[in-house]
């Protein structure tokens, strides 16, 4: 593979093969293909065909890049040429199928880089000028006696050293083009007496007898020898016809040149109007998309600004919501610990209860003893019941009157108690309905920023569609503009301008290039606008996420002192069983209900359940 490529023709050299392929076309054109001057590297196969069809005689490539003739076709398709100029090109080597140009007058390969002439080319019956001038030929092929109608021959500036004798047999050789200084055979002093003693020398070196080439007139020219007895007063007014008719037909195609020159001229001024009004369209398409661009950045920069805000402002509502959560965590802590020296206080009171019951209980006993030992005393003194009577009565007032003592202290302490703890139970029914209410704030705090994060989302989905109907826009001004080119193509089409039609193509090119681009610039805001939509999702997503996290470890550390003396006290075979099976979950549970491992191999499947 080779590292460069092919240098490709420029843009003006492929428009001048264009031109000259739609003039060789024409109705009426002569039989001239003039293809020179066009940077060609190898002949294009649409000069094979035009020779092939049309019937070409002359056919002219000089000063071009060719390296080869038989690239881009089949030399068959010349067979037909009398004329064929190369002269100026990269020629290595001529093919060995040039004897399939069996009707070629002139063959011109001067200033190529030739080694030497296939041997075929002695095949050429009809060939009458050959210049291969400035090449690198060293020596000439040895048949030579095959170029019957050869007239003129041009050598000069190769490497050839020696004529060769088969050069004697061409009759017709009227000029001959060679380097005196190289040469070796013939001598010098016979090359610079002129091409009459160098053929002179070769016939005699051949055998052969010298006659003058006005006595071997090409068959074209021969005249019948009953119309022209004089065979050389024949040959010259032949030969000065011909010179005048050669000049005729030069003139004429100097004329026509002049006239294909000033039409050429006239299309390439077209031409050059056209690509200003096509450069001003894509110049002006370039402005619209630039344009487009500059929108679509301001819209992606201010959607991004957009972003940034709402999650700032979801960031100050969610540093706001776990401060109003560690606030609520904070005030239900101090309500805990309120509650607990509370009940550290209802621990006394209950104390000093039992206390005052014991004391109750005591007296109660003392007076049921009081009582007995007054029955006993009364039995036992009876018979002076009348002098001891005002002691009796005096003794059973005062048992009435530490009964009724005892009885009232007792339903005063009742009465306190009850009171302290219906005051307590308010107190801490009103801390815990004001804590649900918190929570239904927050709760509803949270809905309405869901609320308003899907409404951000809707509103970043009717930005996008306007942008699409922009870019809509902008693609539906590009198709009219090839709706219309493809209208004046039909126009030109139905008026045989056939050459107009390569820029009709490249302005389709163009559009439809800018077109596809529009397109992918479409595509890809469609997809950076999706990616930033499932962006936002998820970072939405992670961040709920690690709040629940947060709030479950938390959670999980906050376990009472109840709990966790009971956790202490479960089976540590049973703790190891629940970690091992991947259920440290149920410790809590298990230690609640205060289950063992032997329980736990008795338990069923419904006494799971229920734990």
């Amino acid at each position: 593979m080779p590292l460069f490529g092919r240098k490709k023709p420029s843009r003006d050299a492929d428009r001048r093969l264009q031109l000259q392929l739609c003039l060789a076309k024409e109705a009426g054109a002569d039989d001239v293909l003039d293809a020179s001057q066009c940077e060609l590297t190898e002949i294009p196969s649409a000069v094979y065909s035009t020779c092939r069809v049309l019937q070409k005689k002359v056919l002219i490539l000089h000063t071009n890049c060719l390296t080869s003739l038989t690239s881009g076709g089949n030399i068959l398709d010349f067979s037909g040429l009398k004329v064929l100029d190369l002269h100026a090109n990269k020629l290595k080597a001529l093919p060995e199928e040039m004897w399939q140009l069996s009707a070629l007058q002139v063959l011109n390969v001067e200033g190529n880089n030739l080694m030497a002439l296939p041997e075929s080319v002695v095949r050429l019956r009809q060939l009458q000028t050959l210049n291969v001038r400035d090449n690198k030929i060293s020596e000439l092929p040895k048949d030579l006696d095959g170029l019957q109608s050869l007239r003129n021959l041009d050598i000069s500036l190769n490497q050839i050293s020696k004529l060769p004798l088969s050069l004697a047999h061409i009759r017709t050789l009227e000029t001959l083009q060679l380097d005196v200084g190289r040469i070796s055979f013939p001598p010098q002093d016979v090359v610079r007496q002129g091409i009459e003693a160098v053929k002179r020398f070769l016939c005699e070196e051949s055998g052969l007898e010298y006659s003058p080439p006005s006595q071997h007139l090409l068959s074209v020219l021969t005249a019948s020898p009953q119309r022209c007895p004089d065979v050389t007063d024949n040959a010259e007014l032949q030969h000065s016809l011909q010179q005048a008719a050669w000049q005729d037909k030069f003139k004429e195609f100097e004329n026509k040149k002049e006239i294909r020159r000033k039409e050429q001229l006239e299309f390439e001024r077209a031409l050059g109007q056209q690509h200003m009004d096509m450069a001003l369209l894509v110049n002006d398409a370039t402005l619209q998309r630039d344009e487009l661009l500059h929108s679509v950045k301001e819209g992606l920069a201010e959607l991004e600004r957009e972003v940034d805000g709402q999650r700032r402002r979801q960031d100050a509502t969610r540093v706001r919501m776990t401060e109003e959560l560690l606030r609520m965590e904070k005030k239900a802590g101090d309500l805990v610990s309120h509650i607990l020296s509370k009940r550290d206080w209802f621990t006394q009171k209950k104390d000093l209860q039992e206390a005052m019951d014991r004391e109750r209980l005591e007296m109660e006993l003392l007076v049921c003893i009081t009582q007995e030992e007054t029955s006993a005393l009364r039995r036992n003194d009876v018979a002076g019941e009348a002098v001891t009577s005002p002691h009796l009565v005096q003794s059973n007032a005062l048992q009435l009157t530490a009964a009724g003592c005892l009885s009232g202290r007792a339903k005063a302490a009742s009465s306190a108690c009850s009171s302290i703890l219906t005051e307590e139970e308010e107190k801490l029914q009103c801390v815990v309905s004001g804590r649900h209410d918190r929570q239904k704030q927050a709760i509803a705090s949270i809905l309405q920023e869901e609320l308003i994060q899907k409404e951000a989302f809707e509103m970043l989905q009717l930005q996008r569609d306007a942008w699409h109907s922009r870019i809509r826009h902008q693609i539906g001004l590009i198709e009219q503009e090839l709706l219309h080119i493809s209208m004046l193509e039909m126009k030109r089409k139905g008026q045989n301008q056939e050459q107009m039609q390569g820029v009709l193509v490249e302005e389709r090119q163009a559009l439809g290039d800018l077109l596809h681009q529009l397109l992918k610039e479409k595509g890809a805001r469609e997809l950076q606008l999706q990616d930033l939509l499932e962006e936002m999702e998820k970072k939405r997503e992670e961040d709920s996420m690690d709040y629940w996290l947060v709030q479950y470890q938390r959670l999980m550390h906050s376990k009472p002192q109840p709990m966790r003396l009971q956790e202490s006290l479960l089976d540590v075979g049973l703790k190891e069983l629940l970690a091992e099976t991947g259920s440290p979950g149920l410790i809590p549970l298990f230690a609640r209900h205060r289950v063992s491992l032997a329980a736990l191999a008795a338990m069923t499947h419904e006494d799971l359940i229920a734990v």
